[in-house]
Order: structure tokens, then C-alpha cells, then sequence
């Protein structure tokens, strides 16, 4: 299952400045290649798959973040195409989650998944043609916000699925 990243209404995702890293507990998830990674305890929702999803979302945000560094345009290029493959995918098997089990906020939902599209897209733009003033801050951004978006509407999502027993 793929599911989302959500939102409410608000400022931007990319655009907040809470801290990246404020986070004390760990635990344990599998990468692609069957590798364990730590995740942050406060980036879990207790919903398996999400939570599996997201770290590999917050994987390719730090992949992103690598291939900035070290200039490999074509690097970066595959993976923001990746990211937003992957996002677009996670968010349409969120919202066919929120609808199967008749999610109250599902309209607000989806919204925001269409606006964070329109985001990420024009991130990749700029990140692509080099027209980013700054382009490590807003890679920095990205993982910002993947991380307050994990913390705060995925987190009451999961409350609601777990409450009527989805696993995922």
C-alpha cells in the first residue's frame, strides 16, 4: 500500500522553520536494499506501511540532499523524478485509505496533497534549470517539511485508522 504525506490549511510545507532534528528515540526500519535504517521514534504513527513509506520518503529527500552536494545533476534528477513518482503514489493509496473508512477531514486531505504536488514540482523545476538562490536550504526545507508533515497530519490520520483497526 502507498500512502500520504497530508496537510491542513497554512503556510506551505516547504516554508516552515521548525527544527529538522528535535528527536530522542530511534527505531528500526528496512531500506529497499533489506538494509535496517534508524528512524526517528517521533516520525513513526504506529501504522506500519506509512511508516515504511515515509522513511523511504525522508531516504530520498537525503539522497537529494547528497546529490546537491556533491553536484551530480543527473543523480538529482532521478531522484526528485523518484520523489515524485513516489509521493504521487502515496498520497492517491492515502486517499483511497481516507475514503474506504470514510475519513472525516478527506476533502481538506486532498487538497493539500494537490498543492504540496504543485510544490514539489516547482522545487524540481528549479532545483533542475539551477535557478534555486539556494538550493541546499530548500533540499533542507523539503526534509523540513516531510518531517513536520509526518508529525503533525499523518500522525492524526494514523489515529484515526488505528482507531477503527486499519492496518495498513
Amino acid at each position: 500500500m502507498i500512502c500520504s504525506m497530508v496537510g491542513g490549511p497554512g503556510p506551505s510545507r516547504l516554508e516552515t522553520d521548525r527544527p529538522a532534528t528535535p528527536h530522542d528515540r530511534i527505531s528500526t526500519t528496512i531500506n529497499q536494499q533489506g538494509q535496517k535504517e534508524e528512524m526517528d521514534q517521533d516520525l513513526t504513527t504506529g501504522v506500519e506501511e506509512i511508516d515504511q513509506e515515509h522513511a523511504l520518503e525522508l531516504q530520498i529527500v537525503r539522497s537529494i540532499q547528497t546529490a546537491l552536494a556533491t553536484e551530480d545533476r543527473e543523480q538529482l534528477g532521478e531522484l526528485l523524478q523518484q520523489l515524485e513518482d513516489f509521493t504521487n503514489a502515496h498520497f492517491l493509496g492515502e486517499q483511497l485509505l481516507m475514503r474506504l473508512h470514510a475519513y472525516p477531514g478527506y476533502e481538506a486531505h486532498q487538497e493539500e496533497h494537490d498543492k504540496l504536488m504543485v510544490e514539489l514540482k516547482e522545487l524540481s523545476e528549479r532545483l533542475l534549470s539551477q535557478e534555486s538562490p539556494d538550493p541546499a536550504q530548500e533540499a533542507q526545507n523539503l526534509e523540513r517539511w516531510l518531517i513536520t508533515h509526518i508529525q503533525s497530519e499523518d500522525q492524526v490520520l494514523a489515529e484515526f485508522l488505528k482507531r477503527r483497526e486499519v492496518k495498513g
